[in-house]
């Protein structure tokens, strides 16, 4: 479970991004840029498809990979929730 929520750590991903898209920025500065985008390594998580498909959606208005915007909103997920201060 994550530390300060009571979900396990598999919907987090689902909700950190589904929050980020009730609003995304649409400015291109917010989003964190992935520079390889050909081959980068991969690190894979499951991610509910009507989540993802949103997140591609949104991803191909901004001219950018779905990756980014998925990062992005995970990692403001976990800003926004002091996940980033977390010591384990």
């Amino acid at each position: 479970m994550a530390k300060s929520l009571n979900m396990p750590v598999g919907e987090i991903y689902d909700e950190a991004v589904e929050s980020f898209l009730i609003a995304p920025s649409l400015d291109l500065n917010d989003y964190i840029r992935v520079g390889r985008k050909n081959n980068p390594p991969k690190v894979s998580f499951w991610l509910d498809v009507r989540v993802s498909n949103k997140a591609q959606t949104l991803a191909e208005l901004l001219g950018i990979t779905e990756h980014e915007v998925l990062l992005t909103a995970i990692i403001a997920y976990a800003k926004k929730h002091k996940f980033d201060r977390v010591r384990i």
